[in-house]
């Protein structure tokens, strides 16, 4: 399953398409949503308008989606929530 026609990416897609830690996916998204606050933009915390990320990036949603498959997601998602829960 490709992120075709998503509205929103959540900060674990952010992190596959940009390969970067978890940490700097969410400083990506805030600084983003900063920006769409201040335009006049509702906002969803731990996600960013995927049109506004693929124009900021200029990426085309071809090009996402050649970078990120959503069962890939799902596995580093699990994987960070286990070491999370090991950490506790």
């Amino acid at each position: 399953m490709k992120v075709e026609n998503k509205p929103l990416y959540t900060v674990y897609e952010v992190m596959a398409i940009l390969d970067c830690s978890l940490s700097k996916a969410y400083k990506v998204i805030q600084e983003m949503n900063a920006e769409l606050k201040q335009r006049g933009y509702y906002i969803v915390a731990g996600k960013v308008n995927s049109q506004f990320f693929r124009e900021k990036f200029k990426l085309s949603e071809v090009e996402v989606n050649t970078m990120i498959d959503i069962e890939v997601v799902k596995e580093k998602v699990k994987e960070i929530r286990s070491k999370s829960n090991a950490n506790k």
